[in-house]
């Protein structure tokens, strides 16, 4: 299991774009561009991924001071 916020791909997607398991790519939508980390995953099928929705909002870490960033967030797709 990846950070939270990786990118999930099939295997087939992931192999035709040359992605591996915990390397990065950049995520471009019509709203805006990130790079995220890869997970291989085999429960996704080909020709879709996931994003965790939400992610890259700034949330107060219960446990310390410090501040918990998930990962990103494109806005509208």
């Amino acid at each position: 299991m990846f950070a939270r916020g990786a990118l999930r791909v099939s295997a087939p997607d992931a192999g035709a774009l040359g992605l591996v398991n915990g390397g990065r790519a950049r995520l471009t939508t019509k709203r805006d561009s990130v790079v995220v980390q890869i997970e291989v995953s085999k429960t996704m099928q080909p020709g879709h991924i996931s994003l965790p929705n939400g992610l890259g909002v700034d949330y107060p870490d219960t446990q310390s001071v410090e501040e918990d960033r998930a990962g990103q967030t494109l806005g509208r797709w």
